[in-house]
C-alpha cells in the first residue's frame, strides 16, 4: 500500500483503544526525562490519533483539532513524504529513530531534536513521536553549508560554515551603504543555503506595505525587484511583521510537480521592523531547523546594520539640506 498524506474524516474504536496505550508509553517516557514539547501518536499513514502540545508557540494553539487529520498538519506539504518514508522505516525495523525536523505551530516553524518509535500493541500498527525544542545555538553546534542545505557534519565543514558566515556579517556590518547592505544579505543567504530566491523588503510602517529593494534568485525565476506588496493583501508577510517571528508557508506552482516552502523572517532594531527576509528553497526540499535558526542569527545584525545606515543616510541628507540652506 502506498503511503501518503490524505486527511481522514474519522477514528474507529481500535485506533482510540491504542491510542490510549501509546498515551500511557509516551506517559512514561515524559516522567523519565523532562517534558516533552511535542507528543503526537499516529498510524502507519500519518493520521494523528492523539496530540499533546503545552509548550506551542501560540498559547490558543488547538491540539484537538488536529486528532483525526493527516500528520502534514505539523509538517507540510514538503517534509511530510520523507517523515512517512521513515515510519516505513521504523515500524519495519521496529527500531526508533532520532532526527531533526521543522514542525509547523500555526504558520511559525519550531525545530525540534525528534524520536520516532514503534508503538507496542498487538492488533494495531503506529507509532509514537516525542520533540523537544532544539537547544543548540549555532556558533556552538553549527549547520553545514552543501549542495543540499544544511544536512552533514564534519571539521572541515563546520570550519568552511564559519568562515562564510563570518565573511556574510562582517560585509554587513563594515559598510553604511543601505543598497550594499541588502544586496549582500541575500547574495551571501542565497549562495550558502541554496536557494531558489531570496529577497529582502522594506517595510513602510506609514504605507503598511512591503517593497522588494534588492534580490538573489536562480535564472529560471522571473524578477521581483521593485514589486510592492500590501501588507492587508499578503497574510504571510502581515503575519512576520505582526509577531516578529519566523513564517513558513507552501506553494505549488503549475509548471513545478513539487511544492515548495518559503520563509518570511523580519529584521529589527530596538524590537522595531524595517524590513522582511523572503527566503524560497528549491521545490521538494524541506527546511532543516539549523538553517532557520542560522537565519535568525544572522537578521539580528541585518536588522541593526539597515538602522544604522538608515540614519547615517538621513544625517548625510539633512547635512546637505543645511549646507544648501546656508548658500
Amino acid at each position: 500500500m502506498p503511503w501518503s498524506a490524505s486527511s481522514f474524516s474519522s477514528i474507529d474504536s481500535s485506533s482510540v483503544v491504542s491510542a490510549k496505550v501509546a498515551q500511557a508509553q509516551t506517559d512514561r517516557l515524559a516522567a523519565a526525562d523532562e517534558p516533552a514539547l511535542l507528543q503526537v501518536v499516529h498510524n502507519a499513514h500519518g493520521q494523528i490519533l492523539s496530540l499533546q502540545w503545552p509548550q506551542a508557540c501560540q498559547p490558543d494553539y488547538e491540539t484537538a483539532a488536529c486528532v483525526g487529520q493527516s500528520i502534514e498538519v505539523l509538517l507540510g506539504p514538503v517534509s511530510v513524504i520523507p517523515y512517512l518514508r521513515r515510519v516505513q522505516r521504523v515500524l519495519r525495523t521496529q527500531q526508533p529513530e532520532q532526527f531533526q525536523c521543522v514542525i509547523r505551530c500555526c504558520v511559525h516553524p519550531v525545530g525540534l531534536d525528534f524520536t520516532l518509535s514503534p508503538v507496542v500493541s498487538a492488533d494495531t500498527v503506529q507509532v509514537l513521536g516525542i520533540g523537544r525544542r532544539l537547544e543548540t545555538s549555532y556558533p556552538l553546534n553549527p549547520p553545514i553549508p552543501n549542495n543540499h542545505g544544511l544536512a552533514t557534519k564534519s571539521t572541515e565543514d563546520v570550519i568552511r560554515y564559519h568562515a562564510l558566515l563570518t565573511h556574510i556579517a562582517a560585509n554587513i556590518r563594515k559598510t553604511l551603504d543601505l543598497k550594499t547592505i541588502w544586496q549582500q544579505t541575500v547574495d551571501g543567504l542565497g549562495r550558502l543555503l541554496s536557494l531558489h530566491r531570496c529577497l529582502v523588503c522594506d517595510y513602510s510602517q506609514a504605507m503598511q506595505t512591503l517593497t522588494v529593494v534588492t534580490e538573489y534568485y536562480q535564472g529560471n525565476l522571473h524578477p521581483c525587484l521593485g514589486r510592492t506588496f500590501e501588507l492587508e493583501k499578503k497574510p504571510d508577510f502581515l503575519k512576520t511583521i505582526q509577531t516578529l517571528k519566523p513564517v513558513i508557508s507552501d506553494f505549488v506552482r503549475d509548471d513545478v510537480q513539487a511544492p515548495y516552502t518559503v520563509l518570511t523572517m523580519a529584521t529589527c532594531y530596538r524590537d522595531e521592523p524595517n524590513s522582511v527576509l523572503l527566503l524560497q528553497l528549491p521545490p521538494g526540499r524541506p527546511w532543516h531547523p539549523l538553517e532557520i535558526e542560522l537565519i535568525n542569527e544572522l537578521t539580528d545584525q541585518v536588522g541593526t546594520a539597515i538602522a544604522h545606515a538608515k540614519l547615517f543616510g538621513e544625517s548625510q541628507t539633512l547635512a546637505e539640506e543645511l549646507r544648501h540652506a546656508n548658500e
